[in-house]
């Protein structure tokens, strides 16, 4: 817990029952072959989160999960590329360190990561 009283923590999906603020995805593990058991459990966190952010190759994991038709996202350029080649539907800002789509936050890793969290709690 920080001074301002905000506190971070981690938990594993299957733990989140409660609704959540603010649900950080950091990678994508989709693919694997645990994919289908984390696709459903990350479906059913994202229906009681207010914010998603997503971070680097989590925009990949929101993409293969639909979530992201029309939507405007900030990643690195090799992502990027993965994006454009595999969902074609997602609007990808290079003009931008991160950014905000209503709900959606996405930045790649780094200093946009910090950059974006520190926006996000400055917002609220």
């Amino acid at each position: 817990m920080c001074a301002e009283g905000i506190v971070l923590s981690t938990v594993p999906l299957q733990q989140l029952h409660a609704p959540i603020d603010a649900l950080f995805i950091t990678g994508n593990a989709l693919d694997s072959r645990e994919g289908a058991v984390q696709r459903h459990l990350l479906l059913g966190a994202i229906q009681r989160t207010r914010k998603w952010c997503a971070i680097d190759s989590g925009v990949i994991a929101l993409a293969s999960l639909g979530l992201l038709s029309s939507r405007q996202v900030s990643v690195r350029e090799d992502i990027s590329r993965l994006l454009v080649s595999r969902h074609p539907e997602v609007n990808i800002n290079k003009q931008k360190l991160f950014t905000r789509d209503g709900n959606l936050w996405s930045c790649p890793s780094g200093a946009p990561a910090v950059d974006m969290c520190l926006t996000l709690e400055i917002a609220e």
